[in-house]
């Protein structure tokens, strides 16, 4: 399910959705995301949910969180899964 994860934020990130969509898709996702039993998968998700809050509220500005998510697939990618 992680890579479901991954390519919605590489959906973002190439512009295929925006920002709201990719809030959506998360907020309707999250409890079977987290219900997923793997520990990484849970942070990954949770730090996720915790970043689009901050940009919605102003906390965090867009191009720091795609920079931010970008270094995450990085990660994410090289470990074979979620990485926070």
């Amino acid at each position: 399910m992680i890579d479901m994860v991954l390519e919605q934020i590489e959906a973002y990130l190439d512009g295929g959705v925006s920002f709201e969509e990719l809030e959506r898709w998360v907020a309707a996702n999250l409890e079977a995301l987290s219900d997923e039993g793997d520990w990484d998968v849970v942070v990954f998700v949770n730090d996720l949910d915790g970043d689009l809050m901050d940009v919605s509220q102003g906390r965090l500005a867009e191009d720091a969180f795609k920079a931010l998510l970008r270094e995450r697939i990085i990660v994410a990618r090289s470990q074979g899964g979620a990485a926070g």
